[in-house]
């Protein structure tokens, strides 16, 4: 639209000077002092932005993906080869992966929230860079739609699930039958050290019971105790 159509318009509507102080002015929503001032700047800022020079709109043309380039190429293939995938364009597959590598920074920052795993004889976390993208693209490809806060807490979830099964399998394994004993006998736990194991791993080295205990005791009351899961109801 031509900017002096746009002038002539709020020049022909707005109010006229001598009616700017009128009290019932209430489009201005201010009720506390003198309208008349706010309802004249509002036109004069009308009229001012009409004749202003805008450039042509680039928002979203400076959002950086988390993802490489080559890696992203190399995901789109991977992720097109699959059953649940393929009928999907190129942009999809590419959007709902660029909106999922948002997702990584904060769930790197929760890593660590329950399982301490930098000094565990623990693989890297390589599925930090796939629970996102499988949250996002299914719900991209479902329109779905849900909420951004809805899918991180999947995420969250998610990854405790990943971890915890990783925790069970490398260093709580060898130990679970001599907890399960311990709880039997001293339902407050004893501080113990088993030496050996059948984890998925390398045989891992001294483990304490009662850090695994603690880590156990922790995952637990963090999923009991989240927030979501606490206003949830019997049917959910």
């Amino acid at each position: 639209m031509r900017t002096d159509l746009g002038e002539d318009t709020v020049s022909k509507y707005a109010t006229p000077f001598s009616l700017l102080h009128r009290p019932d002015l209430t489009w201005t929503s201010k009720t506390v002092y003198e309208v008349g001032f706010v309802a004249e700047a509002y036109k004069l800022a009308a009229l001012r932005s009409a004749s202003l020079e805008v450039p042509v709109a680039t928002i979203g043309y400076s959002i950086t993906s988390a993802v490489l380039s080559s890696d992203l190429e190399q995901y789109i293939r991977l992720v097109r080869k699959t059953a649940l995938f393929s009928p999907l364009d190129n942009w999809e597959l590419r959007a709902s992966i660029i909106e999922s590598s948002f997702f990584m920074p904060l769930l790197k920052t929760q890593r660590v929230a329950i399982y301490l795993r930098d000094n565990i004889n623990i693989e890297e976390d390589k599925y930090l860079s796939i629970i996102p993208f499988t949250w996002v693209g299914c719900n991209n490809r479902s329109y779905t739609f849900a909420s951004n806060r809805w899918m991180y807490d999947m995420m969250f979830l998610s990854l405790l699930g990943y971890q915890t099964d990783e925790y069970m399998e490398a260093i709580a394994g060898p130990t679970i039958d001599k907890i399960i004993d311990d709880t039997r006998v001293n339902p407050v736990g004893i501080n113990g050290v088993v030496h050996n194991g059948n984890g998925y791993m390398n045989e891992p080295p001294n483990i304490n019971i009662k850090q695994v205990e603690d880590t156990l005791t922790r995952f637990t009351k963090t999923v009991l105790n989240y927030k979501d899961i606490l206003k949830s109801s019997s049917s959910d």
